[in-house]
């Protein structure tokens, strides 16, 4: 290695304009010394340098055409010298080994000559000759190598010669080659010695795991650690093969004192994945893994390791090592080989540390032994240094020349063979176990790629990775030969299904409860031997009876919902009915569902049996069955037989049992439900029978709710009891037994006959559905002369629509879910419907307002509708309890599997109905859930903590006009975090646990269409999805495409609905956007300009996603069509007017789906939903340009073949009607990104601004040269954001700072952290390197928005000229609203310094929107306060930064009322200090008169302030007089604060208000 500098002016580094030159020292290092003589030339200083600065720092980046060419010759120079390097080793007599060597075999053999064509067949042809031979002697030799049994050719030449052959014979044997002989050959020899590299200690290290053996224990693991430069061996033993356990060993025995590795090189050992990985990832470290059982690839810790385990095996026998000492013998061994090998003169040792330490000494020497430990004993000293003595004894003993002499005594190793992707070929392997098995060859494969020297092949499913040497091309004879046996063998398996001799019998009987029995279980019947022994006739008849019962029992468990699942798919035979012991909180959920008779207590017993016979008594009265008397039952059981009387049982539940856990003072409330085994029923399977009970979607129900909104229906909801009982009449004659306890009323013996839908038939729900369905459609309704029908719905048979029968308006909808209605029209309608329903089924009361409805808790309302789970989320979603001394790594117990099933179900079902922001965590959760570690299980636990956290948040459904109504849809992909199990078509192993795939979200929202004029408008969530792509996704491109034709397959579909509900049947797709427009909303700007393209599109990479896109491109064009002409009218389509596809771009930061695709804070989702309130600006750039709307920027032809160039022209549009497209082009400036940015800041009346220079930064700031802002540069970047924050405290006005990349912007995390907890108003603006270079881990690269993100109130990284105005406009909009802040903006260079022309409209400030405005004022709120106010004894004013715009009017109220004032440290200065009323400053080093009045007064009115704990002190004993008065209804604590999550985190105020201080005040 060589270290230089050189100065470029002597390469003719010259200014801009040529006339001085420049010096630019620059510091070179290098690894070969002619780049030194080439390159380094020093300045003699006589001439004159101009400085760099300005300008020329720019230009000085680019390095002079001499300084090139110098380095080209270098480099040539280098490469020269490279290429006549020759490894070799002087001291081994090279003649002497050469002479032992064995003479190379037919693979290192070189072509000559023309080969003769190969005949595809088998036999003599398969043997041909390397060049031209008689036929007489081609013939015999062809007969002599097959009748030999295939010789090797050397073999086959040695007996011709002995036998006396003639020369032709002999030279026709040398050209023989024989395709036979080449399929079974092993493979080539691989590479036994390679030329030293150059490299430096610890730039790469081998790593290996070894087995150690001691006198107690065999098979020791070890990690081996070799750094390749020095051969510097580390050895230490380790107690498991486990990942963690390596990467803790290496990062404790190798990076801690010799730092991190360049790279790493190592084999695919499970040792070396998961928190290795880690490991290496967080230090940067690099890996090359070998190929598998390719072990010379890891020859340096291979080879090492065999020596170091010789020198143990040796101390092993001369000392006899035990488990106690592995550690030190280990340290003995590696401290001898590191410091006895010698290598160019020095041990390994020297090479690392410059020398070999002390020398040993022996004990009997005079040495002072006073510094080792007083618990050292003797034996152990003695012990230690026996093993040291005998360590380098065994050394010497295991050194010598083998290493060398093996290389050369190896047969000639020929170049493998180059294979591309597609060849077939076999692949040379052992077998994997410790069988003593021949190797062989096994195929044929097919290539995939090349990794380094090694491919990756395809066989069987599975992805291998073999060396070159181990590969073979496959022939075709072998290909088609595998080709026949794979046909034959899915034939075979053809005729092996229609074999059922394994088939399992009948399931067992229903369990039969009695006390203290809960569960019966059966095993299918194996065939007997008898039944085995048939004849042919009678096998074939029973083959035919198998299979039709086979057909049977297929049907049945199709029909069935709790039929054993070996039935469904087939597969071995199982158990049926068959309950698990379950424990802990798996049972209490079981038992929740059904309670078992003997865990009733006996003093409760009673009550369940007055269930019985109220059950029974429905029965009864409904006429669902009919008991016979003890004469038809047992004629009944005579004639008809057993197998149509079905068992039954009651089926117990305590309704309130989750409630007497919380509570033991709750009384029981029993249920029982009378419940036959209808998986016995003979029916099943032998006749076609309906059994399907459709339920009203999520979906109907939300959109029904938002039709009831816009029409002001109201809503209530039913329950029908016993609805299964209400059924049609079915009699099929069936029957069923008594109840082990037996029925009330009914004698023993009796039989009932079933004659409707009963709980557990199969055929109840379909009976019930007819039943409901009839009636409700033969429904006429009598109201104020109109008569009302019910119509059912075209796409859901579950929802039904009251329609008038004069104008068919729609005047109401009915939802059905199986026993539960739900209804809505208008009030006086709405009566008479629940009259007339009333009068048809048994429905004991309607709920309305707020109700619970399948599942979920509904709060209805004039202009809203919330529906939350809450009492869902509180009761059933519960964690895993994990015991504490499991590791993440560790597999779950089946126990703790179980639970954690029945734990993501939970979460399943609370995500698709209210909770869209679990739906990504709960789809990873559901990935996982057969096969859980404990890490997966406690990731979980954290999805219940986010679920409970948000308990709370539901869908909210606003009120919006009809005729108003759009439908949007938002979609995203994450690419590459689903992992190939999550992707069906594609094999974990084939492609190595890389992440391929996709994760798809959609997120489709009915709102006002007046939101995509950024103006807030009602919004609402009707439906949402996140699902893994089902293909490969190679690009974002594609991710984005395939989720933006599932976000406008879920839009067209709920449109669809939508519009059949307000128009009273189906529309067609071609003319719903008529009546409901819809708008596709996407982050990915490169989907977005693609859709938009005129013309054929150039079709993308990926030729499959071509067809997405055109039909994506089809349904938007439709779409377009419809809103161009709603906006236009009549006409053509012209550039003014143009015809554009409804799909808007948008920034990544306002994409509502990005939740259902990756992990982000919920809280800030949430807070982007807002109450049902959305703003959506048609582009983003499009709120700050009025009317003259500008669309993108397009980088002409002629400026793309000119990189440097940077010239951009306008492609615009006219959005409105205002301005023509000449006068929206005859207003443009030509101005660079930092002009544009200087030009808004000016708009926002910024005057000073505060910075530090740096190269990601300087074309922002050579646009302030010159101009009216002030420019201060401060020494550091922390104190220009300090100087900005104190700046903007004392004048009101914004704060701004301009850092550079890296270092710079994170030297502004303090300032921003304080600024944001002080709530000032700022703007930071800072480098970041080009756009085309982020994600290189480029020079001052950093993840700037990432570290910024929880230190400030919006941050933005800004990738698109157009966004410029857009992102200063909105930072400075956040910045102010509400509670102030900072914000920030990242600058990629080649943004700011790109050129645009652009229109002078765009600097125009945009108006401050509605949704900044504060919210309407509480006046009974306020009253209340004020009524406090002047109940309080000893009220207090306790003023703090945030009411530092209004001190007049804080002063006012405190002279009006008489109340002392106290101020927080950024309050000072809000109210007169010299005032009477003045208490100065509180807290920890305020004064203590202040704090004597805090803890005193009755009635804290807190302005602005936010509780801080230097005021607080111990919460606890906070403010006791004021707490106490609240309690008595003359006092408290008052919070006024603009932002509404400062309230209760420290305190808890009764009284909060949100509001503009001045206002309440």
């Amino acid at each position: 290695m060589s270290f230089f500098r050189t100065d470029l002016c002597q390469y003719g580094m010259t200014s801009l304009d040529e006339k001085e030159l420049l010096r630019k020292p620059i510091k070179l290092l290098a690894t070969n010394a002619v780049y030194k003589e080439e390159l380094e030339a020093r300045c003699d200083d006589l001439h004159s340098h101009r400085v760099i600065q300005g300008v020329e720092t720019a230009h000085s980046a680019e390095y002079p055409k001499k300084f090139a060419e110098a380095v080209m010759r270098a480099s040539g120079r280098a490469s020269k010298q490279a290429n006549q390097e020759v490894f070799m080793n002087q001291d081994d007599d090279f003649d002497e080994l050469l002479g032992e060597m064995e003479i190379a075999p037919e693979g290192a053999m070189v072509e000559k000559g023309a080969r003769q064509p190969i005949v595809q067949s088998s036999g003599a042809e398969d043997i041909t000759f390397k060049g031209p031979i008689k036929a007489v002697v081609a013939g015999a030799l062809k007969r002599l190598h097959q009748n030999l049994g295939h010789p090797p050719r050397r073999e086959l030449v040695r007996h011709l010669r002995l036998g006396g052959a003639s020369q032709d014979m002999i030279e026709g044997a040398e050209k023989l080659e024989c395709k036979t002989c080449a399929h079974c050959a092993q493979p080539k020899p691989h590479r036994v010695a390679k030329p030293a590299a150059l490299l430096d200690f610890n730039e790469a290290v081998a790593l290996d795991i070894i087995f150690l053996d001691t006198l107690d224990t065999t098979g020791h693991l070890a990690l081996n650690m070799v750094d390749m430069a020095s051969t510097y061996q580390v050895v230490i033993p380790i107690p498991n093969r486990k990942s963690s356990t390596v990467a803790e060993t290496f990062y404790r025995h190798w990076i801690s004192w010799a730092g991190v590795p360049g790279r790493l090189v190592l084999d695919l050992d499970t040792a070396f994945q998961d928190s290795f990985w880690e490991l290496t990832s967080d230090e940067s470290i690099s890996m090359r893994a070998a190929a598998g059982q390719a072990h010379w690839q890891n020859g340096i810790a291979e080879r090492y390791g065999s020596t170091w385990k010789d020198v143990w095996q040796r101390l092993g026998k001369m000392q006899g090592i035990r488990d106690h000492e592995i550690h030190d013998a280990a340290g003995a061994v590696s401290e001898a080989r590191n410091s006895l090998r010698n290598r160019s003169g020095f041990s390994p040792r020297q090479w690392v540390f410059g020398t070999n330490g002390k020398t040993m000494t022996n004990l009997e020497d005079d040495e002072d032994w006073s510094a080792l430990s007083a618990i050292t004993s003797d034996e152990k000293m003695g012990r230690k240094h026996a093993l040291k003595i005998a360590a380098r004894a065994a050394f010497f003993e295991v050194q010598n020349g083998a290493a060398i002499k093996k290389a050369l005594s190896h047969r000639a190793r020929v170049k493998p063979r180059q294979y591309q992707p597609g060849d077939l070929v076999y692949i040379y392997r052992a077998d994997p176990s410790n069988k003593k098995t021949k190797a062989k060859w096994i195929g044929p494969a097919t290539i995939i790629g090349a990794e380094g020297s090694n491919y990756w092949a395809a066989r069987g499913g599975r992805c291998l990775l073999a060396a070159a040497e181990h590969l073979r091309p496959a022939d075709h004879e072998e290909v088609s030969l595998t080709l026949r046996i794979k046909a034959a063998i899915q034939e075979v398996n053809k005729a092996l299904d229609k074999e059922f001799a394994d088939l399992a019998d009948d399931p067992s009987d229903m369990e039969m409860e009695s006390e203290g029995d809960a569960v019966v279980q059966t095993s299918a019947e194996k065939p007997t031997s008898s039944e085995m022994e048939v004849d042919r006739g009678n096998r074939r008849r029973k083959a035919e009876d198998i299979e039709k019962k086979h057909k049977t029992l297929k049907k049945q468990a199709k029909l069935l919902d709790d039929v054993p699942l070996s039935l469904r798919g087939g597969g071995q035979p199982r158990t049926f009915f068959t309950k698990h012991g379950l424990t802990g909180e798996a049972l209490e959920k079981a038992l929740d569902k059904e309670l078992p008779w003997n865990m009733i207590p006996p003093g409760e017993k009673e009550k369940y049996r007055e269930a019985e016979l109220k059950q029974w008594k429905e029965h009864m009265d409904f006429g669902a069955v009919r008991p016979l008397s003890l004469a038809e039952s047992k004629e009944v059981e005579n004639k008809i037989g057993k197998e149509r009387i079905l068992p039954a049982r009651f089926l117990y539940r305590d309704k309130n049992r989750a409630r007497r856990r919380v509570d033991p003072g709750v009384a029981c409330k029993p249920k029982a439900r009378l419940c036959v085994g209808g998986q016995k029923d003979p029916d099943l399977g032998q006749m076609e029978m309906n059994v399907d009970a459709p339920t009203a979607s999520r979906h109907a129900v939300l959109l029904g709710l938002l039709m009831s909104l816009s029409r002001e229906w109201k809503v209530a909801v039913g329950d029908i009891r016993a609805a299964f009982l209400n059924g049609v009449e079915a009699p099929r004659g069936l029957y069923f037994r008594q109840p082990v306890r037996g029925i009330p009323s009914l004698v023993p013996g009796q039989i009932i006959e079933i004659v409707k839908g009963v709980f557990g038939l199969a055929a109840s729900p379909k009976l019930w559905w007819l039943k409901l369905s009839t009636e409700l459609l033969s429904m006429v309704i009598e109201l104020k002369g109109e008569a009302y029908g019910v119509e059912q719905n075209e796409i859901d048979p579950c929802a039904f629509r009251l329609v008038c029968k004069r104008d068919r308006k729609v005047a109401g909808m009915i939802f059905t879910h199986v026993d539960d209605l739900l209804i809505m029209a208008e009030d006086e309608l709405l009566a008479a419907l629940k009259e007339k329903l009333a009068g048809k089924f048994p429905i004991d009361e309607w709920e309305q307002n707020d109700f619970e409805y399948v599942g979920c808790e509904y709060q209805i309302r004039a202009d809203h509708v919330r529906i939350t789970q809450t009492n869902y989320t509180q009761a059933r979603v519960e964690k895993v309890n994990v015991p504490a001394d499991l590791h993440d790594d560790e597999p779950a117990s089946p126990e703790l599997v179980q639970r954690h099933r029945s734990m993501v179900g939970a979460l399943s079902w609370l995500a698709k109905q209210t909770r869209p922001d679990l739906q990504f965590s709960v789809a990873q959760a559901q990935r996982i859930q057969n096969h859980p570690t404990i890490g997966d299980i406690k990731q979980t636990n954290k999805v219940v903590d986010l679920a409970k956290k948000h308990k709370e948040q539901g869908v909210l459904l606003r009120k919006n006009p009809e005729e108003d109504m759009a439908v949007f849809a938002f979609h995203d992909a994450a690419w590459g975090n689903v992992h190939p199990e999550q992707v069906p078509d594609v094999h974990q192993e084939w492609e190595g646990n890389h992440a391929l795939g996709s994760q798809l979200g959609s997120l489709v929202m009915i709102g006002d269409k007046k939101c995509l004029n950024n103006q807030p408008n009602p919004a609402s969530m009707v439906d949402w999805r996140s699902k893994s792509s089902t293909r490969v996704c190679r690009s974002t491109f594609a991710g984005e495409t395939m989720a933006c034709g599932d976000a406008l397959e879920m839009a067209l579909f709920l449109r669809g609905l939508m519009v059949s509900f307000l128009h009273g049947g189906l529309v067609m797709e071609n003319g719903a956007g008529k009546v409901l427009p819809l708008h596709l909303m996407t982050d990915c700007r490169s989907l977005y300009d693609h859709l938009h393209r005129e013309g054929v599109p150039r079709p993308p990479s990926e030729k499959r996603l071509a067809i997405e896109l055109a039909a994506i491109r089809q349904a938007l064009s439709i779409e377009g069509r419809h809103q161009w002409a709603e906006k236009h009218g009549a006409g053509e389509i012209r550039p003014d007017r143009p015809l554009k596809p409804p799909i808007h771009w948008l920034p990544t930061d306002r994409q509502l789906a990005d939740v259902l695709t990756k992990k982000m804070a919920a809280t800030t989702w949430w807070q982007m939903i807002g109450e049902g309130q959305q703003a959506r600006p048609m582009k983003a750039i499009r709120a700050l340009c009025g009317h003259a709307q500008v669309t993108r920027f397009v980088k002409p032809r002629a400026a793309r073949a000119v990189s440097r160039c940077h010239v951009y022209t306008l492609q615009a549009r006219s959005w409105g009607r205002q301005r023509s497209f000449s006068s929206q082009v005859a207003s443009l400036r030509e101005l660079t990104g930092g002009e544009v940015i200087f030009n808004m800041l000016v708009e926002h009346g910024v005057d000073t601004v505060f910075g530090y220079s740096g190269g990601a930064v300087l074309p922002l700031i050579d646009a302030f040269h010159g101009k009216n802002i002030k420019w201060i540069t401060s020494a550091h970047e922390q104190c220009s954001g300090h100087s900005a924050a104190a700046y903007a405290k004392s004048t009101g006005k914004f704060g701004v700072a301009i850092v550079t990349s890296g270092p710079g912007l994170t030297n502004m995390v303090t300032p921003m952290q304080d600024a944001l907890t002080d709530g000032v108003p700022m703007v930071i603006f800072s480098g970041q390197v080009p756009t085309g270079a982020m994600g290189t881990d480029a020079f001052q690269e950093c993840p700037a928005t990432e570290i910024t993100r929880s230190c400030t109130k919006w941050n933005y990284v800004c990738l698109d000229f157009n966004q410029l105005p857009w992102a200063v406009n909105e930072a400075f909009r956040i910045a102010s609203s509400g509670r102030p802040g900072p914000c920030h903006i990242d600058l990629p260079k080649d943004i700011v310094s790109m050129k645009a022309k652009v229109p002078e409209a765009i600097f125009k400030k945009a108006a401050v929107s509605s949704a900044d405005t504060p919210p309407m004022l509480d006046m009974t709120a306020v009253q209340k306060a004020a009524d406090l106010i002047n109940k309080a004894k000893r009220p207090i004013l306790y003023v703090g930064q945030g009411a530092s715009h209004c001190p007049e009017i804080v002063t006012k109220l405190a002279h009006k009322a008489q109340i002392p004032v106290t101020t927080t440290c950024h309050g000072m200065g809000i109210f007169d200090e010299r005032d009477p009323l003045s208490l100065h400053m509180l807290g920890m080093h305020g004064a203590a008169y202040a704090n004597f009045a805090i803890q005193n007064a009755d009635c804290i009115i807190a302005v602005g302030s936010r509780f801080d704990d230097r005021t607080t002190g111990i919460v606890a004993k906070y403010a006791p007089k004021a707490r106490a008065a609240e309690k008595e209804g003359t006092g408290g604590i008052i919070h006024v604060n603009i932002d509404k999550s400062t309230f209760g985190k420290v305190t808890c105020q009764r009284h909060p208000k949100t509001n503009e201080i001045k206002r309440v005040i």
